[in-house]
């Protein structure tokens, strides 16, 4: 499940990345600076920092043996 996320965010950020080239090819600056760089912000503000999150998860190591259960070095 947490793969289909990061691919999924991987996936929607080539759409808009792909649009942006398209706003570009079509010289449509106003579509570009109110559409894709917002998009690409919003995208990458809300799911980016979840897929960090998930990805920061699934490499460090956690000591389940220690009462705290603190990280191992």
């Amino acid at each position: 499940m947490k793969m289909a996320v990061i691919f999924g965010v991987l996936h929607m950020t080539f759409g808009v990345l792909h649009k942006g080239a398209n706003t570009l090819y079509h010289k449509d600056y106003l579509s570009l600076f109110t559409e894709v760089i917002p998009g690409i912000l919003i995208l990458w503000g809300l799911f980016g920092w979840m897929d960090c999150l998930i990805l920061t998860k699934f490499f460090k190591t956690y000591n389940i043996d220690t009462p705290a259960g603190e990280l191992d070095n």
